[in-house]
């Protein structure tokens, strides 16, 4: 998806005053290392295994198939943003989930590379965790350079504090002039 329809399709779910700081989802780069490069292989021993026989053909097509659905899903199904109010999870093709948290109830985020997805995709998985609970509410998956989108979730949740107060501060002091 276009970053330009990416940002038509977030817009819908957003609060009044509310901006898109950041969109994205599962990396390009982890699809292509960890989903085509091994689709087109099954694919060529597709052909190879069809021109032997019919049957092991039709098995390796299945096996192709099986790898091509998730390309379909993660590419345009999985969906991530980062407002200056919220973080955002949308994911789903019949059954959508929507997942929120508020920046300020964010308590901690962990990030998860394992040593394949560091190395070859440059990827890794970022988990949410709010006040109130003792799970990660949000997970993003295979997204690329994971500790920089931590620090910008909790660089914007710093700049929601700083403005809360600022907001707060104004109203004492309106309240106390009046």
């Amino acid at each position: 998806m276009s970053h330009k329809k990416h940002k038509k399709y977030w817009k819908r779910f957003l609060l009044p005053d509310e901006n898109i700081i950041h969109l994205f989802g599962v990396s390009k780069r982890y699809i292509v290392v960890f989903w085509i490069i091994p689709a087109f292989a099954l694919f060529v021993l597709m052909i190879f295994m069809g021109s032997i026989s019919i049957i092991l053909g039709v098995l390796m097509a299945f096996a192709f198939l099986s790898t091509t659905l998730p390309i379909i899903y993660l590419r345009y199904f999985v969906h991530y943003a980062i407002t200056d109010q919220r973080v955002m999870t949308r994911e789903g093709i019949l059954h959508k989930e929507f997942i929120t948290a508020d920046l300020p109830s964010v308590t901690d985020i962990t990030v998860n590379e394992s040593f394949f997805e560091r190395v070859l995709a440059r990827t890794g998985e970022i988990g949410v965790n709010t006040a109130g609970s003792d799970f990660v509410e949000l997970h993003f998956r295979h997204v690329r350079k994971p500790l920089l989108i931590r620090s910008d979730i909790y660089k914007h949740q710093n700049n929601w504090r700083a403005n809360g107060e600022a907001r707060n501060n104004g109203q004492v002091k309106a309240s106390n002039s009046q």
